[in-house]
């Protein structure tokens, strides 16, 4: 039952696709010809990986094969193999043939990528939800005014920041609990892949800091005088226009602060990485240091005598072998003592 909860637990897998593309919105003033006109430049993956991790090790090469199905003949005879496994040649010629296939696949992979993230910033693709609800019946966006519309755009896009936020936590949350787990094979993968998280987490503050800086307190200045306002704008306009403003700031703030969030949480993951290697390396050093004072006594009794003196009377002893090894004993048993006494002292 505790297997199995830690298996129901564990966060699901998750592919992180974020496109980005430069837009630009602009709208007529009032008393003008009522006119949105939306503008948008090259569109490119602005992060495109999984926070999944394929096992790569002989094991798992072993198991594939053992996993695989014979191949039947056609008089039905099924040939087994009789020569043992050679698990080192088997990866070498993994390794070769997936070397080999990455520089065949990487122009397929990046003309594919390119033409996904062109299509995911098609127009019909940005504004799927705004032309949607402009082919309704009795649409309040299509009955209101062209501020209301950009206002709503403005909307719709930091909501898509919002799902972006949700993505990237999703994502981070996943290799937070497969590095947690002990006997994880492939930390260093993880780590790698929670450092780029970051990078890509920085770039969208980057993104948003002018947006967030400059451009939305003129537009709410402007919208909160009336400045904005056209002859005849009904009292539902305006509230509506009111509405989404406040959601888009509260769109913003949240994204900004989760944003932050998850750009300290990479930042402690990474951390608490670096701090748990350092820790076992310092561990196996303490280690070697104690076991290295333990046997010193017995070092240097060896080495005085293995000097080749002409005058050492305990090599003549009758029972100087014996007499060393309880000698040698005693000496390593004091130390122990010793150091015990010292361990208590320091805990």
């Amino acid at each position: 039952a505790r297997l199995h909860q830690e298996v129901d637990d564990e966060p699901p897998p998750v592919h992180v696709g974020v496109v980005t593309f430069a837009v630009a919105l602009l709208w007529t003033a009032p008393g003008r010809h009522n006119t949105v006109i939306s503008m948008s430049g090259d569109a490119e993956y602005h992060g495109k990986w999984t926070n999944d991790v394929e096992s790569t090790g002989p094991a798992s090469l072993l198991r594939k094969m053992c996993c695989q199905r014979r191949k039947k003949r056609l008089d039905g005879y099924e040939p087994l193999a009789q020569d043992e496994i050679d698990l080192e040649s088997l990866e070498t010629e993994r390794q070769m043939f997936s070397h080999k296939e990455t520089t065949c696949m990487d122009a397929i992979h990046m003309y594919s990528a390119g033409t996904q993230a062109e299509k995911e910033a098609s127009f019909e693709n940005v504004f799927e939800d705004i032309l949607l609800l402009l082919a309704e019946n009795n649409s309040l966006l299509r009955m209101g005014t062209h501020v209301q519309l950009a206002c709503r755009i403005l909307l719709t896009w930091t909501t898509a920041y919002v799902q972006v936020v949700q993505l990237y936590e999703a994502a981070i949350s996943r290799m937070q609990h497969l590095l947690a787990q002990k006997d994880h094979p492939d930390k260093e993968i993880l780590v790698g892949k929670v450092s780029q998280a970051k990078l890509e987490i920085s770039g969208l503050l980057r993104n948003l800091d002018p947006f967030v800086k400059y451009v939305m307190p003129d537009f709410r200045d402007h919208i909160a005088d009336g400045e904005l306002e056209e002859e005849g704008s009904s009292d539902l306009t305006r509230v509506i226009r009111m509405h989404h403003l406040v959601d888009i700031e509260n769109n913003l703030r949240q994204v900004t602060q989760e944003l932050e969030a998850l750009q300290n949480l990479c930042d402690s993951i990474i951390g608490e990485y670096d701090r748990k290697s350092a820790d076992k390396v310092n561990n196996i050093l303490n280690f070697l240091t104690i076991i290295t004072f333990l046997i010193m006594p017995v070092q240097i009794l060896t080495g005085v005598y293995g000097m080749n003196f002409e005058v050492m009377p305990e090599l003549k002893w009758k029972h100087g072998y014996p007499h060393y090894f309880v000698f040698a004993g005693f000496i390593g048993t004091l130390v122990f003592a010793t150091f015990l006494c010292i361990y208590k002292s320091m805990v």
